[in-house]
């Protein structure tokens, strides 16, 4: 999956705030970008050509990616709150955890990988296919 690099969208954000297409402003100490007018009715006279970047970036990611992309997140927020706030007992409980799962993750990797098989096919009487 595509992932942007700063060193590729704030140059981007640059050219499209001189062209007066986005505004940037700062928000809660973050970047944050709004179209202008003139942003919106370009995206209008040009839907066509732009097309759906979300829905066209999405198609190309299985909905199981998806799903464990979201479970990891979710990891990642449980652990950080863990180190924020939790006691070092807990901390360490975590960190135990973690690298439990990190070794299993690595020994599911490490299973043969076997192809999906087709549907049984109906035997027609002739001697077995030694290919199959």
């Amino acid at each position: 999956m595509w992932r942007p690099s700063p060193g590729t969208v704030y140059p981007t954000l640059s050219q499209l705030e001189d062209e007066g297409l986005i505004t940037l402003d700062r928000l809660d100490g973050r970047k944050t970008a709004t179209l202008t007018d003139q942003g919106r009715a370009y995206i209008e006279e040009n839907r066509a050509q732009l097309g759906e970047p979300w829905t066209d970036v999405a198609g190309d990611v299985r909905a199981e990616n998806r799903t464990l992309a979201s479970v990891i997140a979710q990891v990642g927020m449980a652990a950080s709150t863990v180190a924020l706030h939790g006691t070092p007992e807990q901390a360490t409980q975590a960190a135990e955890i973690l690298e439990q799962t990190r070794q299993k993750l690595y020994g599911l990797m490490a299973q043969p990988k076997v192809p999906e098989q087709p549907a049984a096919q109906e035997n027609s009487g002739g001697p077995p296919d030694p290919t199959a």
